[in-house]
């Protein structure tokens, strides 16, 4: 009698083939479908403008992403800085999110731009409450607590000379306490104006972020110049950070026409009517 269990040893070596080439077909189609998985890229584009303005190399940068990517590229020399590649589209998105806030943290000045199809009403508002939060902290920061500090001194220097002048000591002495009373009064004024021009930029700054119109006489333009199209929601984003950053470089340069800005303005555009 033959047992059942004692195969010819060309059965085994056919059956244990046959196996084998089973493993084999089916790790290359789990390599093959991993190899056609859609992967999800984020894009860092540089900025002509403030290419020697990136506070970290970019691979650090990339080090720092939460969550991580799968795999990235970086040539910080070319206009895409780099391209971060995710298994997961909602890493992706959160990653984009991510570098956005560390942008406005002042890490970097790239700009993250999602390539590939999403939902950009959800993004756009994720990336706008950033922009909120940003620019309010601008707005109550050291630059304008800076020249807030500076007018109360000038206003205390002011009220002493308001009292030399109640007694004088000569007629000397009362015309150069008066000439220095005008000139920090002068002085004070245009401080005020710059922090005054400020605010207004930033207010208008602040309509855009909300996606509000700021209409013709708005101190800034955030729309194309050349035909008013309005840019696509990350290079839109772009340009309100560079804006944001440009007033807060002029407010803090101190240069006195700043402080006349809307009132030059308002003169160019009753002269256009």
């Amino acid at each position: 009698m033959i047992n059942s269990n004692n195969q010819h040893p060309s059965t085994c070596h056919h059956q244990h083939s046959q196996h084998r080439q089973s493993q084999h077909f089916y790790r290359h189609r789990n390599f093959r479908n991993h190899q056609n998985q859609s992967l999800f890229v984020v894009r860092l584009f540089s900025n002509h403008r403030n290419n020697n303005r990136t506070q970290s190399p970019i691979e650090t940068l990339i080090s720092q992403c939460n969550p991580k990517p799968d795999k990235s590229y970086t040539n910080p020399t070319s206009a895409v800085a780099a391209s971060l590649f995710f298994h997961d589209q909602n890493d992706a998105i959160v990653a984009s999110v991510f570098l956005w806030e560390r942008r406005l943290a002042g890490d970097h000045v790239y700009t993250p731009v999602t390539d590939f199809d999403v939902n950009e009403g959800d993004l756009n508002e994720r990336i706008r409450g950033l922009f909120k939060l940003y620019a309010e902290k601008v707005l109550e920061g050291e630059v304008v607590k800076k020249l807030e500090r500076k007018i109360e001194n000038l206003a205390v220097e002011i009220g002493k000379f308001t009292s030399f002048l109640k007694r004088p000591k000569g007629v000397r002495v009362y015309s150069e306490n008066k000439v220095k009373k005008e000139a920090l009064r002068v002085e004070m004024e245009v401080v005020v104006k710059r922090v005054e021009e400020f605010r207004k930029g930033m207010r208008c700054l602040m309509d855009c972020i909300e996606g509000k119109e700021i209409g013709d006489l708005g101190v800034l333009r955030v729309h194309d110049e050349g035909n008013g199209r309005k840019m696509g929601i990350f290079y839109y984003w772009s340009r309100i950070h560079f804006l944001i950053l440009r007033e807060c470089r002029r407010v803090e340069n101190g240069l006195p026409i700043y402080g006349f800005r809307s009132e030059f303005l308002k003169m160019l555009h009753s002269q256009q009517v």
